[in-house]
């Protein structure tokens, strides 16, 4: 085990401090989970289905494995899918759709059924929990790129951006509520009812596209009509798609009844657009409300929880969100699919990374990183690398007589420059960006992943075996000191 963490500072190293190690190995062994509750299609046939599937796991199969292998068909099909449609603008065959549905529903069973298997096997743990949902972590970001794919919206455009920024600041919120309240709040339309609706999407789009070009009647107040047709107006002005809908007929004038017409594609986008934003509004204020109710009995807490803890993760999700846009907007201006590619992957490891850092924070009882450090982590320093990229053409024309007019990517002073980059430079350094993100969270998470099973005395991917040998260990001293002359007469 080359790598190491440390546990004498904030980003959670080991060693360094007398005690300290013996604390956080106190924390991850006086884990306990809670489930959550189930949603709506868990209670319908989710969770009994992953029962029946659960009992045909041989005992031998470690819990992480089956995540691991969940992980593996849902990459499979968002790597088929950039590889095909670097852009996701709906260009892909309809065998590709099958295989996202496939891959979707195979990753969503078996991230299901890992838990289920580790309390078959009573081998759950804190590192299971944190390796669980780091993988959906990720997971999160490829089912918004299948959204955008299934959808025609594409990742160069602001709802594709905004689709992949949403469904991680809603899993990042959803995670809060595990990290200060101890159990995952779930709701009745959550992350499984989200996966399912893409699944289904997609099914329709290879079987019977005209389904989501369809349009659906709305019968609306003459009032509710106009301040609908405004909103969905100003949207489609802000995120660049055409989201207005269309008057067929007007009701008589007592009644103000006004009948709008919208496309099945477009009441999809709106969810992905709108339901991402309430909840994370509606978490936060449910968070900040426990600490106002609760703050006289809460007076001591672990790190990542308290009013200033919920105050830091907020702003740093806040703060990667704007980051990334901002980040996208200038990669948009290089009109290249590689930049696009890089910046998805870029965006996806580096939310990845710091869901890692906070759920550690709560198994491990360390805090995350403060507000200025998450500069130096792997998504911030990714997406600093592809727009140096991306503005690297223009920098040239910098000091020089003309060189003070506006980029394509509007940033004043600033010329484009008529070569710029070639395309062989322009995609070494799309890759060097990504593979220093990528090289970044693996030291993280591999360190951090060894860390934490030297301190539970597990394995990655074997179902742990100590806990059997330490008991039996102590059955054979128990035995060999009844036989002893000295305890002859004790009773066991």
């Amino acid at each position: 085990d080359t790598a190491e963490v440390r546990l004498d500072d904030s980003h959670g190293k080991m060693g360094g401090v007398p005690g300290r190690e013996a604390k956080v190995r106190e924390s991850l062994q006086s884990y306990k989970y809670i489930s959550p509750p189930l949603s709506l299609l868990e209670t319908v046939y989710l969770d009994a289905f992953w029962e029946q599937v659960c009992v045909l796991y041989p005992r031998w199969l470690a819990p992480n494995v089956i995540t691991l292998v969940g992980f593996l068909f849902i990459s499979a099909a968002f790597v088929a899918t950039l590889c095909l449609d670097p852009t996701a603008e709906g260009r892909i065959p309809g065998w590709c759709l099958l295989l996202i549905a496939v891959c979707g529903f195979i990753y969503q069973t078996m991230d299901g059924t890992d838990g289920k298997q580790a309390r078959r096997l009573r081998c759950g743990s804190a590192f299971g929990e944190l390796f669980d949902h780091g993988c959906d972590a990720l997971t999160s970001s490829m089912y918004a790129i299948f959204s955008a794919e299934i959808l025609d919206v594409g990742v160069s455009s602001k709802v594709g951006a905004i689709f992949i920024l949403n469904a991680q600041l809603a899993f990042y919120c959803s995670n809060l509520t595990l990290v200060h309240l101890q159990r995952q709040e779930i709701r009745w339309f959550d992350s499984q009812e989200m996966q399912a609706l893409v699944q289904a999407c997609g099914l329709v789009k290879a079987l019977a596209p005209w389904v989501l070009t369809r349009s659906i009647s709305l019968p609306l107040h003459g009032s509710l009509s106009a301040m609908v047709r405004g909103t969905l107006k100003s949207m489609s002005a802000a995120v660049g798609t055409s989201l207005t809908p269309r008057v067929v007929s007007v009701g008589p004038s007592s009644e103000q009844v006004v009948q709008i017409q919208v496309e099945v594609r477009v009441l999809c986008i709106l969810i992905g657009l709108c339901a991402p934003i309430q909840h994370a509004i509606s978490t936060s204020i449910r968070l900040f409300g426990h600490y106002w109710w609760y703050s006289a009995s809460n007076k001591s807490r672990a790190n990542g929880r308290g009013v200033s803890a919920l105050v830091g993760h907020i702003s740093s999700i806040l703060s990667w969100y704007c980051a990334a846009l901002a980040t996208h907007t200038v990669c948009v201006a290089m009109s290249s699919s590689t930049v696009m590619v890089a910046w998805v992957v870029i965006a996806m490891l580096g939310f990845g990374d710091l869901m890692n850092r906070t759920l550690v924070e709560r198994v491990a009882n360390i805090p995350s990183p403060s507000l200025p450090e998450l500069v130096t982590l792997p998504g911030p320093v990714g997406l600093v690398a592809l727009a140096s990229i991306c503005l690297s053409p223009n920098l040239s024309t910098l000091g020089r007589p003309g060189g003070g007019g506006t980029s394509a990517v509007g940033v004043p002073g600033i010329a484009q420059t008529e070569a710029g980059l070639t395309p062989g430079v322009l995609y070494l350094g799309c890759l060097g960006a990504v593979l220093c993100t990528a090289v970044l969270y693996l030291h993280y998470v591999v360190a951090t992943g060894n860390t934490i099973c030297r301190a539970l005395d597990v394995c990655w991917f074997s179902v742990p075996t100590c806990s059997t040998s330490t008991s039996t260990r102590s059955t054979t001293s128990a035995r060999l000191r009844t036989r002893s002359p000295s305890s002859s007469n004790l009773k066991t």
